[in-house]
C-alpha cells in the first residue's frame, strides 16, 4: 500500500532529478552514447528498494546516488561527412549502479554548432 505523502503528489514523487556527464562514440551512421551521474533527487526509491531490493543498506546507498546510462544511436547522415543537421533513433539502458533499471527508445534531431 503506497504511503499518503506518495500519494498526494505522485508526479513529482516519481521524478528524479540527476547530474550526469557522458560522451558518444561516433563511427559512420552509428554513436555509442556513455553517460554516468548521481541521482540527487529520487524519493520513491526508498520504497521500491524496501519492496523489491535486498536488506543491504551499503548496495541501497550505491544504487540510489549512481547510475548510468548505455546506449546506441542510429544517423541518417553519415557522421564522418560531419553534417550541420542529423536525425537518429536510439536505444539506451539505463541503471543504478551496475543494475538494469529500464530501457528508452530515442527519437533525436543533432545541429552542429562548428
Amino acid at each position: 500500500m503506497a504511503k499518503p505523502d506518495y500519494i498526494d503528489s505522485p508526479s513529482w514523487n516519481a521524478s528524479n532529478i540527476y547530474f550526469h556527464l557522458g560522451s558518444e562514440f561516433l563511427i559512420g551512421h552509428f554513436g555509442l552514447d556513455i553517460e554516468g551521474g548521481l541521482n540527487l533527487y529520487k524519493p520513491f526509491y526508498k520504497e521500491y528498494y524496501e519492496t523489491h531490493g535486498s536488506s543491504n543498506e551499503l548496495k541501497y546507498k550505491l544504487k540510489k546516488y549512481f547510475s548510468s546510462r548505455m546506449g546506441l544511436n542510429f544517423y541518417i547522415i553519415n557522421t564522418n561527412k560531419l553534417p550541420k543537421n542529423n536525425f537518429f533513433i536510439g536505444a539506451n539502458i539505463n541503471a543504478n549502479f551496475g543494475q538494469a533499471d529500464f530501457t528508452e527508445l530515442n527519437f533525436g534531431y543533432m545541429y552542429t554548432f562548428l
